[in-house]
């Protein structure tokens, strides 16, 4: 008698994304911060947000602290937390660090785009049309975003990916 593990069955194609409280909190402060809801020198009190999000006030924490090391807040002692304020070097700074990068993963993702990625960037690209001229400039960042991110996926550079990521 032989000890033979049943074939698994074939995977279904499928995408899950599987998100924390926290990273969801950040997520969402991400996006407000990004679209200009919470404007720089903007205090955001951690109790006030963790009601807002039904939430208890460590995912708010930790959720602040990622946007600080992304530099999207300064934590404070006895203040809280800060939405920054980039500077025009700083700006500057962050597109030189991308031309830097995205090269690079474009040239190693390139060749292992198929079909179903140019799909998916023509309807962004159809999508970026729509809004740009509905002057919905809240979605122009996530839709970039999206964009450089499809064109990157297959670079295997899970590093690169990550901090152009956070670039963008």
């Amino acid at each position: 008698m032989t000890n033979r593990a049943a074939p698994l069955p074939k995977p279904v194609q499928k995408t899950f994304q599987h998100r924390t409280i926290s990273a969801s909190v950040a997520g969402e402060l991400r996006r407000r911060i990004v679209d200009g809801e919470f404007q720089a020198g903007f205090q955001l009190r951690q109790e006030a947000l963790a009601v807002e999000f039904g939430v208890s006030r460590i995912p708010v924490r930790e959720a602040l602290m990622q946007l600080e090391a992304e530099g999207l807040v300064k934590i404070h002692p006895h203040r809280g937390a800060i939405v920054s304020a980039l500077s025009p070097a700083e700006v500057e700074e962050l597109f030189d660090l991308r031309a830097l990068l995205e090269p690079r993963l474009l040239k190693a993702s390139a060749p292992h785009l198929a079909a179903a990625d140019y799909q998916r960037l023509r309807g962004i690209l159809q999508e970026y049309s729509s809004e740009l001229h509905a002057m919905q400039v809240s979605r122009w960042g996530e839709l970039n975003r999206e964009f450089h991110m499809v064109l990157y996926q297959h670079a295997g550079q899970p590093r690169s990916l990550a901090i152009v990521a956070n670039l963008l």
